[in-house]
């Protein structure tokens, strides 16, 4: 299976979601390797900093429109995308499962619907709310426009902390949420 981690907008949390969803694949004994398509190359940078007793478990691999192409479909493959570009569309066009992740601010939430709307209409995808605060007007006011538009998404969302901004360069020692998301890709996800 081929997963994209895509939105047209920086900063909403894809190499953060990419990272946390290989963390939690290979908790659970799958195969997973994570290609890094983005032209910033945080997820390698990720995998660069992690200390040498504490390394990611799986393989972060330089991609690009190229490689993207021909992921093999060996094991689990999840692409942390770019936010525009040909190593987007290539990464789209081979994804088994779409994930765009957004907070739950009104400018994420656009280029999220701006996202979604380019993507195939066959596509499997989903948005995976990231960052949010609980009990906010914010948030709620975003699942009800997302519920209200019939734009499907994971019925967990990662709530904002900061042990997950500060695990950059480090293997995350928890799931939190990302656990249950998980749990729902391996059944093809939730409304």
């Amino acid at each position: 299976m081929r997963i994209a981690i895509a939105n047209r907008k920086g900063g909403c949390a894809k190499t953060t979601s990419a990272v946390y969803l290989c963390m939690a694949a290979w908790m659970r004994g799958i195969p997973v390797r994570l290609y890094d398509a983005d032209p910033q190359g945080s997820a390698t940078l990720w995998y660069d900093l992690a200390s040498d007793d504490k390394p990611l478990p799986f393989d972060v691999i330089p991609a690009n429109v190229r490689s993207v192409s021909r992921i093999p479909d060996d094991c689990l493959s999840v692409i942390d995308c770019p936010a525009d570009g040909l190593a987007l569309n290539a990464a789209l066009s081979v994804a088994d499962m779409i994930i765009v992740p957004s907070s739950d601010s009104p400018l994420d939430v656009q280029q999220t619907y701006e996202t979604m709307k380019s993507l195939n209409p066959s596509a499997v995808s989903r948005v995976l709310l990231t960052r949010c605060e609980r009990n906010t007007v914010s948030f709620r006011l975003t699942v009800d426009s997302l519920d209200d538009a019939g734009v499907p998404r994971f019925s967990d969302a990662v709530w904002k902390r900061q042990a997950i901004k500060n695990a950059f360069g480090m293997r995350p020692p928890k799931l939190y949420e990302y656990g249950s998301v998980f749990s729902d890709l391996l059944v093809g996800g939730k409304k």
